[in-house]
């Protein structure tokens, strides 16, 4: 055996195998890095449906105010067109988008509603006019005309109306925190500093 040959490929294999110790060393703790740094990404989705013109981006805690005014504009056409017949479908509808305490505050007022239809022989109709989106309290206003409407297709009333609602977003679901209805324009930052200049 020639000992001189041997030795210098045992030297280069030796070498050899600790470079390539070291680049496991480096991978395995890249790899541990992007681990650690996946788990912690929360993802972000982007939405374009075909009826919107612009996308809508929603991540895990937060949502472009498209997305915003797109389920306010929901909610206040479910609980803006009520009638007596579809009472419970509203009901159980908002009871997956509001929290349990706005949502008790919420059915209640919207059994008392059915109730003074039944009474008045009308139904409401809701016509919206504008969405605001105010991101300082993270509030949805909706404003527009509400219509009572006989059977027979009579118009009784009209009324401006506002519909207000606070969200959230919790894992990338939408959850309201309050909401409530009004006559009138929306109650916006900018109304309240006009009423108190006002005053």
């Amino acid at each position: 055996m020639k000992w001189t040959k041997f030795s210098s490929h045992w030297d280069s294999t030796r070498q050899a195998n600790i470079l390539l110790t070291v680049y496991s060393a480096i991978a395995t703790i890249g790899i541990l890095l992007l681990v650690g740094d996946i788990s912690s990404i929360r993802s972000r989705v982007i939405l374009l449906p075909p009826y919107i013109n612009q996308e809508m981006k929603i991540g895990y805690a937060s949502a472009s105010p498209s997305f915003y005014e797109s389920w306010g504009l929901y909610v206040s056409e479910l609980a803006g067109n009520l009638t007596p017949g579809n009472a419970t479908y509203v009901r159980h509808m908002l009871r997956k988008l509001l929290a349990p305490v706005p949502y008790q505050a919420v059915n209640t007022a919207i059994l008392s509603t059915v109730a003074q239809e039944k009474t008045d022989n009308v139904v409401t109709s809701f016509v919206v006019r504008r969405t605001i989106w105010q991101p300082q309290t993270k509030t949805v206003f909706v404003y527009g005309t509400l219509h009572q409407i006989t059977p027979a297709g009579r118009y009784v009333a009209s009324s401006n109306q506002t519909y207000q609602m606070n969200f959230r977003i919790h894992h990338g679901q939408p959850s309201i925190t309050l909401m409530s209805w009004y006559p009138g324009s929306p109650h916006t930052i900018q109304w309240y500093e006009h009423h108190d200049s006002a005053k």
